[in-house]
């Protein structure tokens, strides 16, 4: 009997070994092509496998009861980034296999992303399922661990995230019947890899809802949120999915402002317009002076080039109404050539009133630099795009900082008061919103800036990061994120994240003062510059006649003494010649009376003044009207040569006066 149970317990160790065996054949067959390392913690300093050639090894791990979670440590540093490998627990210990001490190993595992382990204990294979809760699975064969259908059905397993206000990937909103919903494109995606998986979302409140970098980082650490639906920068502090593609950095330039309305009146004055102008006066002077020439063999180019002028703004011209049919012909042509080049000037200020003008439009980066807009980031972008190289300095030096809130709200009403620059994702949400505007807001600079990868952020030792990059490729390659991404905009409307911006309805306004203002301030220019000019010219003149009177006052009025000596001669000579005669016929005053009815006083009154000239000498009158006009133009410094042959001609008229009585008196 005791031979008997002897050799059973043999048979059965011999079972043991030879199925312990086929499990090792089984494991070298598939990592059979890596090399093998040997690792002793306790002497060997902190190692780290990386790089792709690493992907299928297998760890073998011995433990011991006491010693888990050290031995756990080692192999997370060991296996940094590649903890969905093959990893195999072997208890040196045979007591070690307490359920309770491999559900700790197992919670161990997967809280650090172990999900492919094996643990051998006392001559037993053992693995985990992870849902809905750690369940310790004792394997018959090895080919049942390969079987990883638990691992695609998550069982109402909760996907933790957080939802922060950052449309259009991720943002809270308020639905129709008042409740609080979620939307965006990246939420989207993380709530159908949920569901696909038979698994639920769950939301983990942050201390804010807008993005904030630390706290994230400091859940990651923790564990408390397994995946975010969220873009971020590559931060050596939490994991990441695989790259989905390449997000392209973008500027949106405010689009040009309205030009002034007095500007109007100088646009249509192009190159080509001017050129035309002088052309037609060049050709204007030149026929007004060869015609002169032909005429008169007289040249006058002063002449010639206002009447063009004249003729070129339709300015009347009296010249033309003593021409010769040549010079009308020229002056006709002339007028023909005005006609079209102002014909050709108010067809285009009238398309201008129309269409309306703007002012340079910002089309490239080097453009900034002549405008005075600032590019408002938040600190977590400039720290990043500090790190960036190529990027222009007139990005650096227009950078402004403001709070994650200002830099949404900035974006979301579209304020033209800055040059924004983010990601294309948002840039497209957000201009979706000016789609039926006649003018719109921003305009898109062609040059990207840089390029973001996209990709879902996961905490360091993710479970579930091989399967999510799984799912992300079949998603990608079928159309669905595509969709996904064109379906956010019609989520944008209904949460009302896009607010279509509305074209003030055109209404034709006549012409305004302001159009012309630019005339009105070049002709008060030019009359101003006259006055003075006027100004100048009147005091310079009365210079000139202060400095140059003393001079010829004494020249002119000796010539004036001499024309009264003159007209003295004269007269006294003539009254003497009628005086003599009038004497000879004695009771002539009567006869006067008589036939022309003069009263008597007046006759007395002539023949009186006659008798006392006639009996003066010839020098006595000239002297006599020399000084009376010297002695006037003492009084009156102003007088003129005018007034002075007035004065004279007054003398002379009472002894013309005198004489045609005395004719009539004969």
């Amino acid at each position: 009997m005791g031979d008997f149970t002897k050799r059973k317990a043999e048979l059965a160790c011999m079972s043991l070994k030879l199925r312990l065996r086929a499990y090792a054949k089984e494991l070298y067959a598939g990592c059979a092509a890596t090399p093998k390392l040997i690792v002793n913690y306790e002497k060997t300093a902190q190692l780290s496998l990386k790089g792709c050639i690493t992907e299928n090894i297998l760890t073998i791990a011995f433990l011991q009861a006491n010693d888990t979670n050290r031995t756990m440590h080692f192999l997370v540093e060991l296996l940094w980034k590649l903890h969905y490998t093959n990893v195999l627990f072997v208890y040196e210990n045979e007591n070690s296999r307490d359920v309770s001490t491999l559900t700790t190993l197992f919670q161990l595992c997967w809280r650090n992303g172990f999900v492919n382990v094996l643990v051998l204990v006392n001559r037993t294979l053992y693995t985990y399922q992870p849902f809905p809760r750690i369940k310790v699975v004792a394997l018959r064969k090895l080919s049942e661990y390969y079987d990883k259908r638990h691992l695609k059905n998550f069982q109402g397993y909760a996907l933790r995230s957080s939802i922060s206000n950052n449309a259009p990937r991720v943002y809270h909103y308020t639905d129709a019947n008042g409740n609080l919903a979620n939307a965006g494109y990246l939420y989207r995606l993380i709530l159908l890899f949920a569901q696909h998986y038979n698994g639920r979302f769950e939301e983990v409140h942050m201390p804010t809802y807008q993005m904030n970098l630390t706290n994230i980082i400091k859940a990651f650490e923790r564990k408390e949120i397994d995946i975010l639906a969220d873009l971020l920068f590559i931060y050596p502090n939490y994991s990441h999915s695989a790259v989905i593609c390449n997000y392209r950095t973008f500027l949106m330039a405010p689009y040009a402002a309205p030009l002034p309305l007095y500007m109007y009146i100088l646009k249509p004055l192009t190159s080509l317009l001017w050129l035309l102008i002088m052309l037609a006066l060049c050709y204007a002077i030149l026929a007004q002076m060869l015609l002169s020439w032909l005429r008169g063999r007289r040249v006058n180019f002063g002449l010639a080039f206002l009447r063009s002028l004249s003729s070129l703004l339709y300015l009347p011209s009296y010249y033309y109404s003593r021409c010769t049919s040549a010079q009308m012909f020229c002056a006709l042509l002339l007028l023909a050539c005005s006609f079209l080049l102002t014909s050709l000037y108010q067809t285009s200020m009238a398309s201008m009133f129309i269409s309306r003008l703007y002012e340079p439009q910002v089309n490239s980066i080097a453009d900034i630099a002549r405008t005075k807009f600032s590019l408002p980031m938040t600190k977590m972008d400039i720290a990043y795009m500090s790190r960036l190289s190529g990027i222009p300095q007139i990005i650096y030096d227009r950078l402004l900082e403001v709070s994650p809130s200002e830099d949404y709200q900035l974006l979301r009403d579209l304020n033209t008061s800055y040059i924004l620059t983010y990601i294309e994702d948002k840039v497209n949400f957000f201009m979706y919103q000016q789609k039926f505007l006649r003018i719109p807001r921003f305009k898109l600079i062609a040059e990207e800036l840089t390029q973001v990868p996209l990709f879902i952020s996961l905490p360091h030792g993710s479970p579930f990061l091989q399967l999510f990059n799984r799912y992300l490729r079949s998603v990608f390659d079928s159309g669905i994120f595509q969709k996904m991404f064109i379906d956010s905009a019609e989520e944008g409307i209904l949460s009302n994240e896009i607010r279509f911006f509305r074209t003030v309805s055109i209404i034709f306004q006549p012409l305004k003062v302001e159009h012309f203002s630019l005339i009105f301030v070049v002709w008060g220019f030019g009359m101003f510059c006259a006055l003075i000019c006027f100004l100048i010219e009147l005091k310079m003149v009365k210079c000139r006649k202060v400095k140059n009177g003393k001079a010829s006052s004494i020249d002119s009025w000796t010539r004036d003494s001499v024309a009264l000596q003159r007209q003295g001669y004269y007269y006294v000579s003539t009254c003497k010649w009628v005086y003599a005669r009038w004497h000879r016929s004695a009771g002539a005053p009567l006869v006067a009376y008589l036939r022309y009815g003069l009263p008597r006083a007046t006759c007395r009154g002539r023949l009186q003044w006659l008798r006392t000239v006639a009996h003066m000498p010839r020098h006595a009158v000239a002297n006599t009207a020399g000084i009376q006009g010297r002695a006037h133009h003492t009084n009156n410094n102003n007088i003129s040569a005018a007034q002075m042959m007035s004065t004279m001609l007054r003398v002379a008229s009472r002894g013309c006066a005198a004489l045609n009585f005395l004719e009539d008196v004969k």
